[in-house]
C-alpha cells in the first residue's frame, strides 16, 4: 500500500531532478520539488517550505555576508552557514537538490540551526 501511494510521488520526484539540474531553478519549481521530497521523506511538508522561504524566498543563490558578525556566511535555499559546515561546500550549499536534503535531513534542529525561522513555524 505505502509503495503504491510513494511511485507517483518518485516519479515526479525524478522529472524535477531533470528539470533542476537543466538549470530551471524558479522558485515554482524549487518549491514542487521541495514540497515532493518532504513527502517521500515524511516529515512535514509545510514547515520545510516555510523554512526556505523565510531563509531565502526559494533563491538557491541566496547569500548573506553579514550573518551573526562573526565573518560567516550563509548561502543557498536554506542559509547553510559556513562557520558551522565546513564540510560543506559553495557549490553544495547553492545546489537546490543538496540544500533542500540538508534541511530535511536536519530538521530536528529547527530551534537551533534555524530558530528564527523554522523554529517559529506553527502548523
Amino acid at each position: 500500500m505505502l509503495c503504491s501511494k510513494l511511485l507517483p510521488l518518485v516519479f515526479f520526484l525524478g522529472v524535477y531532478y531533470n528539470m533542476i539540474n537543466s538549470g530551471n531553478t524558479s522558485p515554482e519549481v524549487l518549491r514542487d520539488y521541495a514540497a515532493i521530497e518532504s513527502q517521500i521523506a515524511g516529515v512535514d511538508t509545510q514547515k520545510v517550505l516555510y523554512t526556505i522561504e523565510k531563509e531565502s524566498q526559494f533563491n538557491h543563490k541566496a547569500e548573506n555576508k553579514n550573518d551573526m558578525a562573526m565573518g560567516c556566511d550563509s548561502i543557498g535555499l536554506v542559509q547553510i552557514r559556513d562557520c558551522n559546515h565546513p564540510e560543506v561546500s559553495y557549490t553544495q550549499a547553492t545546489n537546490p537538490i543538496f540544500a533542500v536534503n540538508f534541511l530535511i535531513e536536519n530538521i530536528d534542529k529547527c530551534n537551533t540551526w534555524w530558530k528564527n525561522t523554522c523554529g517559529k513555524y506553527r502548523p
